[in-house]
């Protein structure tokens, strides 16, 4: 009912008329439908679908909840509220048993608004930036030459061509943790993958002045500065008080599994938030993932594998292959089972109280012990042929730009997704076609960051506390 460019550039001067687009979020009401199928042909067809939709969506006889609702496009004079478009769509979509949810409506103004004065401030910061860039490369440049000698360091603090030679050299060392080095890297490719797949469908449903709130990814950042305050603490208790140390760091695991569960439990949250039969409460996110109490256990078991790890009469340890390898079947079967448990059971019209809260509580904690096995294991010389994989020089390379991928990664899909002006089609191959685009975009943008951002931050901390 209505082309998005067609209605945003409507524009009449005289009448100062603007085109107003207006996207209404349809639900669906069973008991309107129910009373009015005589309206409808081939009724019997229309029941069977209706009670389909009702159990797949667990829809009640008021209005659907579910996040998988119907979309109307609708083209409306400025001067409209969003109340009259929400008028206008119910009077014509009323009879058949539907109504609007939500409506969410947008004018040229809200497309391209003018600059304000964060807009202006950020501007000003990334041309001082972009200059210092230029006369920091120039003078570096310069200097090499015509061979002037050496140049102070803050002078090349921001140099591209200094600061380049950086980036993409090829990393020569190897320790017995670089096995780190692919798992971080393999984690990051995961991260944008499970970014990528559930932004792909929001497209031109999203409402984008949402994405202007917050960096929503960077809760991560919040969550681990946070425990890194704490760390000195711990460092003090395992290295005058080791005993006391491990038992302070026990307790507190069994303290945030604990804390996950009871708010879980009490809060009756959902384990899988990607369930479409029931909204996710905001509790999940505000109450459990996004809190550092609830998020700690990870980081204090890799604490706890960090210690050990500098213990040498720990790292000497010779185990048989009779024990390693049934190990490593066992950690990869714990990683199985936390990617793929769960669906069968905790994705049913019947919300299970006890299994969401031990689902919940337990699932991170499963993933880090297989991942410590993981890592202990390539560090005592019982990795093999996982080892080297995992300490290949790609993934060596790769791990430079792997946090800067994680921060940028999300800012680069939201303006090219949820941009989009018409429904895009899913498939698995759509997905991968998406992904490998957004993930080779951020790359290409966490090369500009390395270069503009980080690498002359980390010169110039050296410069100021050397």
């Amino acid at each position: 009912m209505g082309d998005f460019n067609e209605c945003i550039e409507i524009a009449s001067t005289k009448d100062k008329i603007f085109g107003k687009y207006c996207l209404a979020h349809i639900g669906v009401n069973v008991s309107a439908i129910n009373r009015d199928l005589s309206y409808f042909q081939s009724t019997t067809f229309l029941q069977k679908l209706l009670s389909r939709i009702s159990a797949e969506f667990a829809i009640d006889d008021g209005l659907s909840s579910c996040s998988l609702c119907y979309s109307l496009a609708l083209c409306l004079p400025n001067n409209c509220s969003d109340a009259d478009g929400t008028q206008v769509t119910n009077y014509m979509i009323d009879t058949f048993g539907v109504g609007v949810e939500s409506m969410m409506c947008q004018t040229k103004q809200d497309v391209d608004p003018p600059l304000d004065r964060d807009a202006i401030i950020g501007i000003s910061i990334l041309t001082i930036l972009l200059l210092l860039v230029i006369l920091s490369t120039t003078t570096d440049l310069y200097f090499l030459h015509t061979q002037r000698g050496n140049i102070p360091s803050i002078f090349v603090s921001f140099s591209l061509y200094t600061n380049g030679k950086k980036v993409f050299e090829m990393p020569q060392r190897r320790s017995n943790l670089s096995c780190l080095d692919g798992i971080k890297v393999l984690s990051m490719f995961w991260i944008v993958l499970l970014h990528t797949h559930n932004t792909y469908l929001a497209g031109p449903l999203f409402n984008s002045d949402d994405v202007l709130d917050c960096v929503g990814h960077s809760w991560y950042v919040n969550v681990d500065m946070q425990l890194f305050l704490l760390s000195p603490l711990i460092f003090w208790l395992l290295t005058n008080y080791p005993k006391t140390g491990i038992f302070v760091i026990v307790t507190g695991i069994f303290s945030s599994i604990g804390l996950s569960f009871y708010r879980a439990y009490t809060m009756e949250l959902q384990a899988m938030i990607s369930e479409v039969k029931m909204e996710p409460k905001p509790e999940y996110m505000h109450k459990y993932y996004l809190r550092t109490e609830t998020r700690a256990s990870p980081w204090l078991m890799g604490t706890i594998l960090g210690y050990i790890l500098t213990r040498k009469q720990l790292t000497l340890i010779s185990l048989s292959k009779k024990i390693s390898l049934p190990a490593w079947v066992l950690s990869f079967s714990l990683m199985m089972v936390c990617i793929f448990g769960g669906h069968s059971t905790l994705r049913g019209p019947e919300y299970r109280r006890l299994e969401n809260s031990f689902y919940i509580a337990l699932i991170r904690p499963s993933f880090c012990i297989a991942i410590s096995w993981i890592i202990w294991a390539c560090a005592t010389n019982h990795g093999g042929y996982i080892n080297t994989f995992l300490s290949l020089p790609f993934f060596q390379f790769m791990n430079k730009f792997s946090y800067s991928i994680y921060l940028i990664h999300v800012q680069a899909i939201f303006p090219i997704v949820y941009s989009q002006k018409t429904a895009i089609y899913f498939s698995d191959f759509n997905i991968i076609y998406w992904y490998w685009g957004l993930f080779m975009f951020s790359f290409g943008l966490s090369i500009i960051w390395l270069l503009v951002f980080e690498y002359p931050a980390v010169a110039l901390e050296r410069i100021i506390f050397s």
